[in-house]
C-alpha cells in the first residue's frame, strides 16, 4: 500500500492512526529479524504518537 493510499484511508475515516501504528508494528515484528534494518524499535513511542495523531484533525 502506498503512502497516498494510507492517507486516503485516514481522511475517509476507514482506519485510525492507532490502527496504522499497530499494523506497522506487527509488520516490523514479522520482517525485522530477516532484514535487520532497524537498530532500535520503540513501539511504545510509536503508540503514543499514534494516540496524539488520532486527536489531530486530518487536513483534507
Amino acid at each position: 500500500m502506498s503512502a497516498y493510499e494510507v492517507v486516503a484511508l485516514l481522511r475517509n475515516g476507514e482506519v485510525s492512526s492507532n490502527e496504522l501504528v499497530d499494523l506497522s508494528a506487527q509488520r516490523i515484528t514479522a520482517v525485522e529479524p530477516h532484514v535487520n534494518a532497524m537498530p532500535t524499535i520503540c513501539p511504545e513511542l510509536a503508540a503514543a504518537a499514534g494516540q496524539r495523531w488520532s486527536q489531530a484533525p486530518v487536513v483534507k
